[in-house]
């Protein structure tokens, strides 16, 4: 097992580090432009959304699944279509590969619910102490992060949906990457029982490092 990573001294949480500052400055965008292909009366076209419309939580979703499809693309020289932004019961997205079309559930890892809420500035008065941060920075990252996606898989395994989908887990929490997932397999629990075809876990916010398939394990 290699050495247990942690927060920079001077702080102990996420909002110290440089990239963390760049990841608030994500909402900046008016529009999002996706670069995918979208069917619509028959034919394709680019599809172009007006962020302004979407709350921000729907345009975390938009960038996490337009970054998805790019991914996937380079991966696998597949050409997946965006199809639609539906309302639940179904899924968050639908997207078109080759003849099938299937849902995408899309969810963010922030590292834990504590990195979330101090990410978004909505930390509670508890939470700031000096205390608190220390004791935070504390919890080795390779405990932290991987019991958060534990918990993410656990929560959307609870989940039912009207068609077959797959879910996608956004990694943005930039002190932890891809090379330290594949560092700490044997940490990762998939739930027995859960309704996704296939789960991809999306290593970094743009999905540079790639994407690893969680389930079904080859």
């Amino acid at each position: 097992m290699g050495p247990m990573r942690r927060h920079p001294a001077d702080s102990g949480d996420i909002a110290a580090t440089r990239k963390s500052q760049s990841l608030l400055g994500r909402e900046k965008l008016d529009t999002v432009r996706a670069s995918v292909r979208v069917h619509w009366i028959g034919r394709q076209m680019l599809l172009r959304i007006n962020a302004k419309q979407l709350d921000a939580n729907r345009r975390r979703e938009l960038e996490a699944v337009t970054c998805f499809i790019a991914t996937y693309q380079r991966l696998f020289s597949a050409r997946p279509a965006l199809v639609d932004m539906p309302k639940p019961p179904e899924p968050d997205f639908i997207v078109r590969l080759g003849a099938r079309e299937i849902g995408v559930e899309v969810a963010h890892l922030y590292g834990s619910e504590r990195d979330a809420r101090l990410l978004f500035g909505r930390s509670q008065p508890e939470e700031s102490t000096l205390q608190a941060r220390v004791e935070h920075a504390m919890v080795p990252l390779n405990v932290r992060v991987p019991e958060e996606l534990n918990r993410i898989l656990s929560q959307k395994a609870t989940k039912t949906y009207p068609r077959n989908t797959w879910l996608v887990i956004r990694n943005v929490y930039p002190l932890w990457e891809r090379t330290d997932f594949e560092m700490y397999p044997e940490a990762l629990a998939i739930p027995r029982e859960h309704p996704f075809e296939q789960i991809w876990l999306l290593c970094d916010e743009h999905g540079t490092s790639g994407m690893l398939q969680l389930f079904p394990l080859e």
